[in-house]
């Protein structure tokens, strides 16, 4: 016995019955709209690139406050020993000639009668004044150890940079300028992704239907085909031909089916959906003409995301440059320190300070021209990338324009042919019953019928997908439905 049914027959059933439930589940209905929202949602590039607008977002307000003080507190516990050296040498005699002057001038003070005893006190005083300078060493040492706990608040502020703080905002504002231009290039790439999957599937559906019309029909011609070679109407070899044509038809459906699949699949991930879907906005092109192309061209030279970035890139560039700029320049700034323990201090220390600086780099470890000459050529550079980006947008949005009108003329020729090519598909099966025609013009006819079906539902994939991408790249994404609900709008049958 297979292992496979020697499982718990709770287990199996259970298994059997996901497999039913999964099998019969029925497909999301999605409309294009639904699918953009689902999108939107789903898509990790555009969730990425909406991360990156607000985080240069946020950068942009972090310096927008580099002009204000900066305020800093710090406790710091020190301990440290002073030592002090003071030489008395000179301040000894110093005082021993000033008291001598002083002794000698007294007797002048006094009346003579008092003469013998000033000149006594004189005497002892010059006899004892010796010994008592000889007390008085010549290096007077100090020694002191303390800790100490020293709290401060200190601030700063930048009166003059030479032009860097403006140029640290301007980049900050080009960053965030190139984050949204680049989330506009990550929308407009998605929007075509998801027209591309989206009408992608009515594609297949479309091709797998025609493929299947000519199974059924070739069916048929290869039924006919074997009654008449068993009347004897018909030779054996026109009915190979019929079978080898219908097997053909046959790796055809196959084949598209399995493309169907894919294309189904291909959505439900990107619009993340765990079973099936089920597009129903139909391929469609509008009769009528679009408006004329400098009127997307226009809006495409205002607004492009390429053209965006590209300007945002160039100032970047112009920030870098007034940033090489200030380097060259003096800076100055104004300083204040407050100490919250004057009492218990280290002696050099002030109570506060005040005051204002200036700074000047004479010789730096780079050479400050040079770089400032490179920034000079990178804003060159990002000037004619500018210019080069609104060339390619012109470009390429002629080029879509070119591709919408080419495939909405492609479809409408289309439409007369299949006309045509029904009749003659007509024309040529009645011919062959009644043995005026040969199997090989009915099977031209039956070929020529499914290539025209074919084309023009290629032709209308061809028209939507192009369509987004013009509407895309002129920043009108928004008119897509007006085209669709156009009262000249023709839907792929």
């Amino acid at each position: 016995m297979s292992r496979y049914c020697r499982l718990p027959q709770a287990i199996t059933i259970a298994l059997l019955a996901g497999l039913a439930v999964r099998a019969t589940a029925s497909p999301v209905q999605l409309s294009y709209a639904d699918a953009q929202l689902r999108f939107e949602r789903a898509s990790g590039a555009l969730g990425a690139a909406a991360a990156d607008v607000s985080a240069s977002e946020l950068d942009a307000a972090s310096v927008n406050t580099l002009g204000r003080p900066v305020v800093g507190v710090s406790a710091q516990v020190i301990e440290y020993q002073k030592t002090l050296g003071l030489d008395l040498t000179g301040t000894r005699e110093a005082a021993g000639n000033a008291i001598n002057n002083f002794l000698g001038s007294l007797p002048d003070q006094f009346p003579p009668e008092f003469g013998s005893i000033v000149a006594q006190v004189t005497d002892k005083i010059s006899a004892a004044l010796p010994g008592t300078l000889g007390v008085i060493p010549d290096t007077l040492r100090y020694q002191t150890r303390e800790t100490v706990f020293r709290p401060t608040v200190t601030a700063a502020v930048p009166l003059y940079t030479g032009g860097a703080i403006p140029a640290a905002k301007a980049g900050a504002r080009a960053g965030v300028d190139a984050a949204r231009a680049k989330a506009g290039t990550t929308r407009n790439l998605s929007d075509v992704r998801l027209a591309a999957a989206y009408f992608g599937v009515q594609l297949a559906d479309q091709l797998s239907v025609t493929a299947q019309t000519a199974l059924t029909g070739l069916n048929q011609y290869l039924h006919d085909a074997r009654a008449m070679e068993r009347e004897g109407v018909l030779a054996h070899a026109n009915v190979l031909m019929v079978e080898v044509a219908r097997d053909a038809a046959a790796r055809a459906v196959d084949r598209s089916a399995r493309d169907q699949q894919i294309a189904m699949q291909t959505l439900a991930q990107l619009v993340d959906v765990a079973g099936g879907v089920a597009v129903t906005t139909p391929l469609f092109v509008n009769r009528g003409a679009l408006l004329p192309m400098q009127t997307y061209v226009a809006a495409a030279l205002g607004d492009n995301p390429m053209i965006l970035g590209a300007a945002a890139a160039q100032k970047l560039a112009g920030a870098g440059s007034a940033m090489a700029r200030s380097r060259q320049l003096p800076q100055a700034y104004a300083f204040a320190e407050y100490s919250f323990n004057p009492t218990n201090a280290i002696p050099i220390d002030p109570d506060w300070i005040v005051g204002v600086g200036v700074r000047y780099t004479l010789l730096s470890g780079s050479d400050r021209a040079k770089a400032l000459a490179a920034a000079r050529m990178r804003e060159r550079a990002a000037s004619e990338a500018t210019r080069e980006a609104r060339t390619t947008v012109e470009i390429e949005t002629s080029r879509s324009y070119a591709i919408v009108d080419n495939a909405r003329r492609a479809y409408l020729l289309l439409d007369t042919n299949i006309a045509a090519a029904q009749e003659n598909l007509r024309v040529q099966q009645i011919a062959f019953r009644e043995g005026e025609s040969t199997i090989t013009a009915l099977l031209d006819a039956r070929t020529s019928l499914s290539l025209a079906q074919s084309q023009r539902a290629a032709a209308a994939f061809e028209y939507d997908l192009a369509l987004v991408a013009l509407l895309a790249a002129s920043n009108r994404s928004h008119e897509f439905a007006s085209y669709f609900e156009a009262a000249d709008r023709m839907i792929v049958p």
